[in-house]
């Protein structure tokens, strides 16, 4: 079931995903980054020992927690490509100092409502 659900995430990153181009890192990227949120519910369902995938399907708090310890892992390596796939496509086209400097998202890893109102001001 873990091999599974690893093949399943890294066929949604990869198949039909081939953008030519200067996007294609950047595809690349985007997805991995929309896959790593996608999971992110799943490992809190995931978390405790009284959860509600636990109580629906009757499997032990044990078991569980082997799926959760999967899914992060998974969710580590999503996060990981969205990570280098970024950077080596900037590097490659002569884009990191660009993006360090004009991107909110660079120095922080995300950006937040509130930078994004003070940008805009």
């Amino acid at each position: 079931m873990l091999i599974l659900y690893l093949s399943f995430v890294l066929g949604l990153e990869f198949f039909s995903n081939n953008i030519e181009g200067a996007q294609h890192y950047e595809a690349i990227g985007l997805r991995a980054a929309l896959l790593s949120t996608a999971q992110l519910p799943l490992i809190v369902l995931l978390a405790g020992k009284n959860n509600f995938i636990g109580y629906v399907t009757g499997v032990s708090y044990e078991r569980l927690n082997v799926l959760h310890r999967w899914v992060a892992r998974t969710l580590f390596l999503t996060a990981t490509i969205h990570g280098f796939s970024q950077v080596y496509g900037w590097s490659r086209y002569g884009l990191v100092t660009i993006e360090s400097q004009t991107d909110a998202c660079w120095p922080r890893g995300m950006r937040t409502p509130l930078i994004a109102i003070a940008d805009t001001a």
